[in-house]
């Protein structure tokens, strides 16, 4: 009996510690590892495979565990290969086989299948599908020491006592992975498996079945609890997961990785640097504003005297009136939008740059080619998803354009950074 407790105590013991150490560790999340929908960039990525061994025991009404445990007609061999679709949600599909003796007190009951301790022969085909409670807490870190994993499963169990035995079967349990590096893991593995009771028990007295139809279902099965370790490996090229490029709207709201620093003084000065920017683009976009408007009014006054064949007003207006200012008004002036992350929505802000340089152009204007540059961030997502993010802003702007009478309009794509210095400013489409 004290063995029996020592035992329980330690596999308690062994899991809290496991829980304790998922938990403290899944805290230190810095930079990109953080809360936050994430992608894979293909479906072979995040691979893996494991095998392992362990022991077991059993237990049901009538039948106690550990009351006929030995190492040698209590072991069991696993093997399993599975799949992580994204740093909280994975699947695993495996083979567990060994051998287990179900002892009962076999002068109060007798056994319509095999002796009491008899040593009978398992194996257990299963899925499983795998919930990382230490991403999900936590927050995804590749490097993470410890990930404290709960799963559930299913599958078909199979006893062989001289003949095959076949029953459905479910489990659930509490898969705990250690970190040696990007390809090997460690693990330790506590599952509680339960099938159809197959030992039959009667009462030696009467030959009254403990165990029939009658019976509740939870007093029916026959419960496996195991303890597994072994070795994972990591197939895939691609062994992490990629930050999505739409992340929660309140991130938008937070300062942009704009100088890659941490330092809150260094993005504090960055910012007062984008905003003095802005200020002197507007003023220079105002000025410029003043003067093609002036160059259209004389324009206009130019070729109304010379419709009323006023050769004085005519050769007034082409004293005033430099033939290279109407020339001006139909050239395409450079502008760039720039956009959310992850997002080809253009903000009210944006919507109100783009209005004012419509109206600097002219219909002359509106008849010239222009180019559209889409661009995304490298940084943020993988190279397809921000291709065609980066083709989407450049179409968005392209149907605004046709709305508003641009005939001539041609886009083209870039990820490699080089619209700006920052990877906010890499968000966006020029029009020039």
């Amino acid at each position: 009996m004290k063995s029996k407790k020592l035992i329980l105590t330690a596999l308690a013991a062994v899991t809290l510690s496991a829980g304790a150490n998922a938990q403290s560790d899944s805290t230190q999340v810095s930079g990109d590892n953080a809360k936050g929908p994430y992608i894979t960039n293909s479906t072979g990525s995040n691979w893996f495979i494991g095998a392992g061994a362990g022991i077991s025991t059993s237990f049901s009404k009538k039948i106690g565990m550990f009351s006929e445990f030995s190492l040698k007609n209590n072991f069991d061999a696993e093997v399993f290969v599975g799949k992580w679709f994204t740093p909280n949600v994975g699947t695993r599909v495996g083979y567990k086989g060994g051998t287990n003796n179900f002892g009962y007190d076999d002068k109060e009951y007798l056994s319509q299948r095999f002796n009491s301790g008899q040593q009978i022969r398992f194996g257990y085909f299963h899925g499983d599908l795998l919930w990382n409670l230490s991403n999900f807490i936590g927050g995804y870190k590749e490097d993470r020491f410890w990930d404290f994993i709960p799963y559930l499963g299913g599958g078909i169990f199979g006893i062989n006592d001289g003949k095959t035995d076949v029953k459905a079967a479910v489990s659930a349990g509490i898969y705990n992975e250690i970190r040696i590096n990007r390809v090997v893991n460690l693990y330790l593995d506590f599952s509680l498996l339960a099938f159809e009771n197959p030992t039959g028990l009667k009462y030696a007295e009467n030959r009254k079945p403990v165990v029939d139809k009658k019976t509740s279902f939870v007093a029916r099965p026959m419960y496996m609890p195991t303890i597994n370790v072994g070795v994972t490996f990591n197939l895939s090229k691609k062994k992490n997961f990629d930050r999505a490029a739409g992340v929660a709207n309140h991130e938008e709201d937070a300062p942009d990785d704009l100088s890659g620093s941490n330092n809150p003084q260094d993005r504090a000065n960055e910012l007062e640097k984008d905003n003095n920017d802005l200020k002197d683009l507007n003023e220079k976009l105002k000025k410029e504003n003043e003067q093609l408007r002036d160059s259209l009014a004389k324009a206009q006054k130019a070729a109304e005297d010379a419709a009323n064949n006023n050769p004085n007003d005519n050769q007034n207006a082409n004293n005033d009136v430099n033939p290279n200012d109407y020339n001006k008004s139909a050239k395409i002036m450079p502008l760039v939008i720039y956009f959310p992350r992850g997002s080809a929505v253009i903000n009210d802000t944006e919507m109100a740059h783009f209005e004012q340089w419509l109206s600097l152009h002219s219909e002359a204007a509106r008849e010239m080619p222009v180019t559209i540059t889409g661009s995304a961030d490298s940084h943020t997502g993988t190279a397809a998803f921000n291709q065609m993010l980066a083709q989407e802003r450049a179409n968005v702007l392209k149907r605004l354009l046709a709305a508003n009478g641009f005939k001539n309009v041609t886009t083209k794509t870039i990820i490699n950074d080089s619209l700006g210095s920052t990877n906010a400013r890499n968000r966006a489409a020029k029009l020039e």
